[in-house]
């Protein structure tokens, strides 16, 4: 077992512990339907472990950072986040604005994600 990979049980160990449990949603839109003249779309939810943190309200108003924007901190290995997914935190539903992979060897260790709720 390569060291970053223990870096990744690591980090899954303490998002277990101190994290909670999350639903990343991953939405795919199949072919268009002519019958009902719309494209049937389809969502796979996945399980991940995870912290959620609020962005600093330093950066609200002078970046793209905004009030209720989180930080989201999620184990690698179930999944590879994208822009396209949506992530459900306490039950509400929070769009992806960025997704950073650490991977000082190649090998993803966690998921950085700037999320932003609906509503």
């Amino acid at each position: 077992m390569s060291f970053y990979s223990q870096m990744a049980l690591a980090a899954l160990g303490l998002l277990k512990s101190k994290g909670q449990v999350m639903t990343l949603v991953r939405s795919t839109v199949g072919a268009y339907d002519t019958s009902t003249g719309a494209a049937a779309e389809t969502s796979v939810n996945y399980s991940v472990n995870g912290v959620s943190i609020s962005m600093p309200s330093a950066g609200i108003g002078q970046t793209s950072v905004e009030r209720g924007d989180k930080k989201v901190i999620i184990e690698s290995g179930v999944v590879v986040p994208s822009l396209s997914d949506s992530m459900i935190i306490q039950g509400i539903e929070h769009e992806l604005l960025d997704v950073k992979t650490v991977d000082p060897s190649g090998e993803a260790v966690i998921y950085i994600l700037h999320c932003r709720s609906g509503g």
